[in-house]
């Protein structure tokens, strides 16, 4: 049961996302985020992280996202809130709203000190090690002959990283050109094949100097940064083992309050 626990709570701590929620697009001005689109995966049963994916498959979800959201604010426009169906459901949901609340303020006041993150740290120290890490932007364009004259554009710009943020804006068809083709960190194998071997012989701060061609388009690539091979030290990684920590003991609690309220309810179980 220990050992479950420990990868249940490794598993809570590696995935405390250390990037805030980017836009992905605008839909009437409003922002659709990455988190939007990860949500809207999980609500169809999709366990997979969106930075991961290739990039059409994160274009058809972010489309299918957009599309929601448009229906649901249609929806309301037309005024689906009135109706009795979506005041039942709205009851309904009360429950699951009233518990995801009470468990976010109990998570709240739990405090985990130094001491007590230090100490799983070093129990643990092997579970954190990570592969060599590249931080990316790129632009994917549809043809050879677009990427090329990309290259050129940006070759001559005195800074060519902020060149390369605009001509992504203005040229790539990935869903993160508004970020300016900004990629999240990812080590080997995240990337199809063609794009990491062209990364791994590119130095920082360096841009592609011929066009990177894959199974979806031709990328024109520029290395931000490169993190070694290893495992993080302790202060580097101390807050995400702590919100780590503090969801297994949220959880603990939750599973302890449940039993405790059980125990007192009447409750019968139809056959």
């Amino acid at each position: 049961m220990k050992r479950v626990l420990i990868a249940t709570t490794l598993s809570a701590i590696l995935s405390v996302s250390i990037f805030a929620a980017q836009t992905v697009a605008k839909v009437n001005d409003k922002p659709i985020t990455d988190e939007d689109v990860q949500i809207f995966m999980m609500k169809n049963g999709m366990n997979a992280n969106f930075a991961t994916l290739k990039p059409e498959i994160k274009q058809k979800l972010l489309e299918k996202t957009i599309e929601t959201k448009l229906i649901a604010e249609n929806a309301i426009k037309e005024g689906i809130e009135n109706t009795l169906e979506f005041k039942e459901n709205l009851e309904k949901a009360k429950n699951d709203i009233a518990l995801d609340v009470w468990t976010a303020k109990q998570l709240e006041k739990i405090t985990i000190t130094d001491e007590e993150a230090k100490k799983f740290y070093e129990q643990n120290k092997n579970e954190f090690k990570q592969p060599e890490l590249y931080s990316a932007r790129h632009i994917l364009v549809k043809t050879e002959a677009e990427a090329k004259k990309i290259i050129k554009e940006i070759g001559s710009a005195k800074d060519k990283e902020a060149a390369f943020v605009e001509s992504a804006k203005k040229y790539s068809i990935d869903g993160n050109k508004d970020q300016g083709g900004l990629l999240p960190w990812f080590p080997e194998g995240k990337m199809v094949k063609e794009f990491t071997d062209a990364v791994k012989k590119m130095k920082k701060g360096e841009m592609s100097k011929a066009p990177v061609k894959t199974q979806f388009g031709y990328h024109v690539i520029y290395l931000i940064d490169v993190k070694p091979a290893g495992t993080p030290s302790f202060d580097q990684i101390k807050e995400r083992i702590k919100q780590g920590l503090k969801i297994e003991k949220t959880r603990d609690l939750v599973e302890a309050k449940g039993k405790a309220l059980r125990e007192k309810a009447k409750i019968e179980i139809m056959k």
